[in-house]
């Protein structure tokens, strides 16, 4: 099956991940960046008409590409263009072949209520990948064995495992690195109990679930990476924020976790615990909060650190 895929700039990573499963499963993907795709000198709507009649399917990625204004609060939704391409192609292919692909928790339209999507965020793109295979096959007249997609989702969900020991192994490494240099530091740190108010939450950046808690915390409810840096200069730790590179692109949840924790890898060798807390305390309130529950639940599930 010839499958167009759209998406922003910011989600082309997402949609590089879409291309290579629809290849792995035997379709062409037409990415909207493909060379050649939209040649030079003609008309960018018109284009999309005529490619409209010539795949068999089309994929929109909806992601938190743009901010806007909505009612008097602010919001996140797809980039314009991707919005009415989607329009476009369910006028032209119709709903069941032209499907949104949705990462992060963009805004959009009330008229689009009700349609399923196919959930890309992290924590469901193993199953994500699998509806996307059993759409994509379905628009031909080929069936799915099911015993191929019962073996499949069991590989995703081993490799979705994997990844995250992966990610365990990696934290324990920086972890150890980073405590040894402590160590050499100040001769001795003791683990063995911890205060809120004296360590300042400082102690918990070396405990694996609290350092991922607060990881999500704060990429979920920045919106940016340099919301992430204003937060730091606004609570006075510019010698954090002037340690670190700004310089990732995007303002997806993948971008802004990746920047969390480079903030809190800084925060964890830099031995002030005075500074996290002030970070954690001149944070707007549902960040602070959620700091606070995080460090409370994870301190209940454990008598020592």
């Amino acid at each position: 099956m010839k499958i167009f895929i759209a998406s922003s700039k910011e989600s082309v990573d997402l949609m590089r991940e879409i291309e290579a499963w629809l290849q792995e499963y035997g379709h062409e993907p037409l990415p909207w960046d493909k060379p050649g795709l939209f040649p030079p000198g003609e008309q960018t709507f018109l284009t999309l008409i005529n490619i409209s009649k010539q795949v068999d399917g089309a994929i929109c990625v909806f992601g938190e590409d743009d901010k806007i204004w909505y009612r008097g609060d602010s919001a996140l939704q797809p980039r314009d263009n991707i919005l009415i391409e989607f329009g476009l192609f369910v006028g032209t292919l119709g709903p069941r072949k032209a499907i949104i692909c949705r990462h992060g928790t963009p805004k959009h339209s009330t008229d689009l209520q009700g349609i399923t999507f196919i959930d890309l965020n992290q924590e469901r793109r193993a199953r994500g990948r699998i509806e996307l295979n059993i759409w994509a096959s379905n628009l031909g007249s080929v069936p799915i064995d099911p015993a191929y997609l019962k073996l499949s989702g069991r590989i995703h969900a081993l490799e979705q495992e994997k990844g995250l020991l992966e990610q365990r192994v990696a934290f324990e490494k920086e972890k150890s690195t980073d405590l040894e240099k402590l160590l050499q530091k100040e001769n001795i740190i003791d683990f063995s109990t911890i205060e809120l108010e004296k360590d300042g939450y400082w102690k918990l950046l070396f405990d694996y679930t609290y350092f991922e808690g607060a990881t999500e915390i704060l990429a979920r409810n920045s919106g940016t990476p340099d919301g992430i840096r204003s937060l730091l200069y606004n609570s006075n730790a510019c010698e954090i924020a002037d340690q670190i590179a700004w310089h990732i692109s995007g303002s997806d949840l993948t971008s802004n976790a990746r920047m969390a924790r480079k903030v809190f890898r800084v925060f964890r060798v830099y031995f002030d615990s005075g500074k996290f807390l002030h970070f954690i305390n001149r944070s707007p309130e549902k960040i602070r909060t959620s700091f606070t529950e995080l460090a409370h639940s994870v301190l209940s599930q454990q008598k020592t650190f």
